[in-house]
């Protein structure tokens, strides 16, 4: 446990010098080593640090891993999947290696990695990822721990958006009780379930269990999470897409307006987020005959 704790500590101690003194130091003049100015973006920031993770811990290959992970989260974020999916790629080779498929940080990057295939549309390498961290997930840590529980909801969202909703509805049902009872009703994980659920049954033509449920949802997030948090967002638009579907065409117009400003603000024009809340207002414009 010592050795573990220690290993732990010089893991965290690592990661922070390499975004301090590698990724944060682009804020730098440029003149100054590693500075891009003033000016200098996140992304850029990342870029340019990226090429020296290699190097700069070859003899420490679970802090590249750790570092690995971090900046495929945050490529993930901005919106990057296609950049973020090498890193998690690379980060899971690692600690599979090193720690063997079973560790909790393996499954963790075995997890992000699907959700990277996921957001750029390679379900048929995400959903075995995401069913094979939940089947690990289950044996080594329990069917209630909280990161299996995520694992249910990641599968079961893939689920849905490869049309395996006959598979994805139960899951989902199943995972929002056990979150309810474990995590109680305004956790955000619990509100995340509620809004995957409410879709799920948009998608299967129940609005009548959908529409109350997004309601719900949607002003839980808002005290919870506050009214311009990504996951209210999200609630937003599927509320949206709700009142659409039984011909409420008001709301769903306000809401979608409201979405889309608040993304932009948010999120920015250019996030992936963003473009399909316009192509969703879009919709909405010519199902009111604007």
């Amino acid at each position: 446990q010592e050795r573990n704790a220690q290993r732990s500590a010089d893991e965290a101690k690592a990661v922070l010098e390499f975004f301090q003194n590698k990724v944060l130091a682009a804020a730098r003049p440029a003149d100054q080593e590693g500075g891009l100015g003033i000016e200098a973006t996140i992304r850029a920031a990342l870029d340019a640090g990226e090429p020296r993770i290699a190097d700069s811990f070859s003899d420490q290959p679970l802090v590249e891993a750790a570092i690995r992970d971090t900046l495929g989260l945050t490529y993930l974020y901005l919106g990057e999947a296609e950049l973020a999916i090498p890193q998690h790629e690379r980060s899971h080779e690692l600690r599979e290696s090193k720690l063997g498929p079973e560790h909790p940080d393996t499954l963790t990057s075995m997890g992000n990695l699907a959700s990277a295939y996921k957001s750029v549309g390679k379900l048929d390498r995400a959903i075995p990822l995401y069913e094979q961290t939940l089947e690990l997930s289950k044996a080594k840590l329990g069917p209630e721990h909280p990161d299996t529980l995520v694992s249910m909801n990641n599968l079961a969202v893939a689920y849905k958006s490869a049309g395996k909703l006959d598979q994805a509805l139960p899951l989902l049902e199943q995972t929002l009780e056990l979150v309810k009872a474990k995590l109680g009703l305004e956790h955000p994980n619990t509100l995340v379930l509620m809004n995957n659920l409410a879709s799920a049954y948009e998608s299967v033509g129940k609005p009548d269990q959908a529409l109350p449920l997004q309601e719900q949802t949607l002003e839980l997030m808002k005290a919870k999470l506050g009214p311009e948090h990504p996951h209210t967002l999200m609630s937003m638009n599927n509320l949206a897409y709700a009142y659409m579907s039984v011909g409420k065409l008001d709301q769903a117009l306000v809401l979608r307006e409201q979405t889309l400003e608040r993304m932009k603000t948010k999120l920015g024009p250019k996030h992936p987020h963003t473009l399909v809340s316009m192509n969703n207002l879009a919709v909405a414009y010519k199902s009111a005959g604007k």
